[in-house]
């Protein structure tokens, strides 16, 4: 028996009624819905069929690395009839999971996305698809309002009815080419109130590779400008597609939404709101194993031999900068390895020393949504724009352990940065910001033999050491 786990995400509209806006694999279980959830109505399944004797699962350990353990623990403590329990770790980038043979003595669960399982590749992949299927068996009050036209289909369920809050969107464009280009919100100008006329201009903004939607809210799941909504965490299994429910609870925003000025006072009929604002008006997380997501901004310093410094904007490959043997660490390119490295203590290892690295390799990407982490040393006023999947060595004062941890998870009160020249720890803090500037890059070079550099921090240079390197 095969089973997948999957996340339904929901928008409140204004009578409090939830509308379906998406289905995922390869999902993430929030920190903040992992005590929710019912891992029991799971092992019910297989307590109730004295067939299944195996449980194996199929995961990718950078996304279900919260999951893995819990539903392990979960089959060991309430399923008496599993005798063997196996898993398949899976690459991030990797579309077709191997999987073992299926039999009726197996339940075979799977969280990492497969292409070519119908339910992820047609239903999951491209949203359209799901809201197609809604809107063809007349259900179109579970969903929400959708327009799009291409060759595949041509579908219009907008009725230019919107809310009123002037400081929200009143529609979204998103792709249907999954992982192409971020989600874009749109706000109608305020002297044009008609609802077949926003209707027009809401149908009239898009193409065939995307398609738009009302954007949702309801005044009971805003709190402090927060908009907030709903999502539930399900296994779909068995050759008759029953449904498992483990559970389900509302997440707010990242930002508070703006309040400064008023969208709707906007030179257009309908105006494209900047990417700074991603975060106000979607309830999705950054995540560091996505794309665009290593380097520093153009404006950050990075130190050369010398002692002198170099704007990361302008640096070429085949200079040669600062950099530090590590001994111990790993020479790799391989980032799992990079993430597995680790030393007890903080004390710089002996045989450890100063030295020049070239530059193989600088290249820019435009930044995702103007999402970056800012990390301030102390007794600094400056702060290390970098992104959120830039790898920084810290030491962890909870488990004792050196090792290279992406920003977006390092956390002020459990980790330090090692300056690695005098074997001390500096005291950061860390804070996830949108730059308000559009159209900004992210610079990262390559450097060898070391992977590794220094970035200017204020009157402090030299404080931490940054592995650079791509995903694989």
């Amino acid at each position: 028996m095969k089973g997948v786990l999957f996340s339904a995400d929901f928008a409140i509209d204004e009578n409090d009624d939830p509308r379906l806006l998406e289905l995922n694999t390869d999902t993430v279980i929030y920190s903040s819905f992992t005590s929710s959830i019912n891992w029991s109505n799971l092992t019910d399944v297989i307590n109730n069929d004295s067939n299944i004797k195996e449980f194996h699962l199929i995961y990718k350990k950078k996304i279900h690395d919260r999951e893995a353990p819990l539903i392990s623990e979960s089959i060991a403590s309430n399923c008496t009839n599993i005798e063997t329990y196996s898993t398949t770790e899976i690459d991030i980038d990797d579309p077709y999971p191997a999987s073992p043979g299926d039999s009726g003595s197996k339940f075979i669960l799977r969280l990492a996305y497969d292409e070519s399982a119908v339910f992820d590749s047609v239903y999951c992949k491209n949203n359209v698809n799901t809201l197609k299927l809604f809107y063809d068996n007349d259900a179109t009050s579970s969903i929400t309002e959708f327009f799009h036209s291409s060759s595949f289909a041509e579908i219009n369920n907008i009725s230019g009815v919107v809310g009123s809050d002037n400081f929200l969107p009143q529609f979204v464009i998103k792709s249907t080419e999954p992982r192409k280009e971020s989600h874009k919100f749109l706000s109608v100008s305020g002297s044009i109130t008609d609802a077949s006329a926003i209707a027009d201009l809401a149908t009239g903004s898009t193409n065939t590779s995307n398609y738009i939607e009302r954007f949702y809210y309801s005044p009971d799941q805003i709190t402090n400008n927060k908009t907030r909504s709903l999502r539930s965490y399900n296994i779909i299994y068995g050759d008759d597609l029953d449904i498992i429910k483990l559970g389900s609870g509302s997440f707010d925003a990242i930002f508070n939404y703006q309040t400064s000025s008023n969208f709707r006072e906007l030179p257009d009929s309908i105006n494209t709101l900047p990417y700074k604002h991603y975060y106000e008006f979607t309830n999705k997380f950054p995540h560091s194993y996505t794309v665009n997501s290593h380097g520093f901004l153009g404006e950050e310093l990075i130190e050369k031999p010398d002692g002198t410094y170099i704007s990361g904007s302008v640096i070429d490959s085949g200079s040669d900068v600062k950099s530090f043997f590590y001994s111990g660490s790993p020479d790799s390119d391989d980032m799992d390895l990079v993430d597995a490295w680790s030393q007890e203590g903080f004390a710089t290892p002996s045989g450890s020393f100063l030295r020049s690295a070239s530059v193989v390799q600088a290249t820019s990407a435009s930044l995702e949504n103007n999402g970056i982490n800012q990390i301030e040393v102390s007794g600094s006023p400056d702060f290390i724009n970098v992104g959120i999947g830039t790898r920084l060595m810290v030491y962890s004062t909870g488990s004792n352990i050196t090792k290279y941890v992406v920003a977006q998870d390092i956390d002020p009160d459990d980790h330090f940065i090692v300056n690695i020249l005098s074997s001390s720890l500096v005291p950061i803090t860390n804070n996830y910001f949108a730059m308000p500037n559009n159209d900004l890059d992210l610079y990262a070079i390559n450097v060898e033999p070391d992977d590794s550099y220094f970035l200017k921090v204020g009157n402090l240079p030299m404080n931490f050491q940054v592995n650079v390197h791509n995903f694989k």
